[in-house]
C-alpha cells in the first residue's frame, strides 16, 4: 500500500513513485502489521470526507455520469489496467464533476482523460493505452499539446490531489486492521471487491465516502458468504468509538448496495458480454457530431 499525506506535485510528473514519495507510509506489495494498518485507517478516516452533490452548474445528470463511468470501466478492461487505476479514474471524474462545469458534449472526453491520468499516476501506461490516446486525439481534432493542456486543467480542478484513496484500497487496510487469516476469507473478500466494482457505476454511492461503502460492501459480502470470525471481528471494530459517527451511514449504505446489486445484476451480466464490442475508436455513438467544437468547449468550461 502507498498512502501520501501532503502531495505537492506541480508539474506533469505525478507518478505514484514520485508524488509524495518521501511521505510514503508503506511500499506496495509488502505486509503491514495490525498497528500500522490501524494508523493508516485512522488517517484515511480523517481525510476521506463525504462528497456533496455535483456542481450546481454541472450539466451532467446521474444517468449520464453512469454512462461515462461505464465507458471508463470498458476501456479499463480492454486496456488491462488494474482495479486500483480504474477506481482512481472514476474518482477523478467524480471530483471533476463536483468542481467544474462540464458540457455534455465533452463529458466522454473528460472521462477518458481521467483514465489516462490515473494510469500515468499508477505507472500503467502501456502500448495499447498510447495507441488508444492517439485515436482519441484524432477523434476530437486536438493536438497532443492541446490534450495535455486539458489534462492540466483537469488536474487543477481537483487541486492536483492525484493520490486519492479508493474503496478497494481502504478495504485492504480494513482487512489488515481486523487481523484475521485472510486465506480463510478469500470468497468473502472477492465478493466484496465484486460489489465495489459493480456499485461504483451507480451515482447513489456519491454521498458516501470510500470507507463507508468499502465497509458496507464487506458487510454485504458476509451476508452472502458467511464467515463467523470475520463477521465478529468486523462488527466489534465498527462498534468502537472511532466509527461512531459512521455507524448509521454504514447500514444505510449497505441497504443501498443491496438495492443496487438487485437491480443491476442482469445489467452487469449484459455489460460483461458487451465488453469486447467497444471500438478501438474510443468515442460515443454520436461521434458524427462536429467535434471541432470540443476544443472550444474544453477551454471555455474547464
Amino acid at each position: 500500500f502507498r498512502f501520501f499525506f501532503n502531495d505537492t506535485a506541480t508539474t506533469e510528473i505525478y507518478t505514484r513513485s514520485i508524488v509524495g514519495s518521501v511521505r510514503c507510509v508503506q511500499e506496495t506489495d509488502t505486509t503491514i502489521s495490525n498497528e500500522e494498518a490501524r494508523t493508516i485507517l485512522s488517517y484515511l478516516l480523517s481525510v476521506n470526507q463525504i462528497s456533496t452533490q455535483f456542481n450546481s452548474k454541472c450539466q451532467i445528470t446521474n444517468l449520464e455520469r453512469e454512462a461515462m463511468v461505464m465507458n471508463i470501466i470498458q476501456a479499463s478492461n480492454i486496456l488491462n489496467v488494474s482495479t486500483k487505476t480504474k477506481h482512481l479514474a472514476i474518482q477523478y471524474f467524480d471530483n471533476v464533476l463536483l468542481n467544474i462545469k462540464i458540457e455534455k458534449s465533452s463529458a466522454w472526453l473528460i472521462a477518458y482523460l481521467c483514465l489516462f491520468i490515473a494510469a500515468k499516476f499508477e505507472g500503467e501506461v502501456n502500448e495499447g493505452m498510447i495507441h488508444y490516446k492517439i485515436n482519441l486525439r484524432r477523434s476530437v481534432l486536438l493536438s497532443e499539446s492541446q490534450l495535455i493542456k486539458v489534462e492540466g486543467q483537469l488536474l487543477n480542478s481537483i487541486g492536483w490531489n492525484v493520490s486519492q484513496v479508493t474503496a478497494p484500497e481502504i478495504l485492504k487496510v480494513l482487512l489488515a486492521v481486523l487481523n484475521i487469516d485472510l486465506n480463510t476469507a478469500n470468497e468473502q473478500i472477492q465478493e466484496a471487491e465484486r460489489i465495489l466494482d459493480i456499485c461504483i457505476i451507480n451515482s447513489q454511492i456519491l454521498p458516501y465516502n470510500s470507507f463507508i461503502w468499502a465497509c458496507s460492501a464487506l458487510l454485504m459480502a458476509l451476508e452472502l458468504h458467511p464467515h463467523e470470525q470475520l463477521k465478529e471481528s468486523l462488527e466489534q471494530e465498527i462498534h468502537t468509538e472511532s466509527y461512531g459517527k459512521y455507524y448509521t451511514q454504514l447500514f444505510e449504505c449497505e441497504k443501498m448496495l443491496k438495492n443496487i446489486m438487485h437491480t443491476t445484476r442482469k445489467e452487469s451480466m449484459d455489460t460483461d458480454s458487451d465488453t469486447n464490442s467497444l471500438s478501438e475508436e474510443p468515442c460515443k455513438a454520436d461521434l458524427n457530431e462536429d467535434y471541432q467544437t470540443i476544443e472550444a468547449v474544453s477551454y471555455t468550461h474547464l
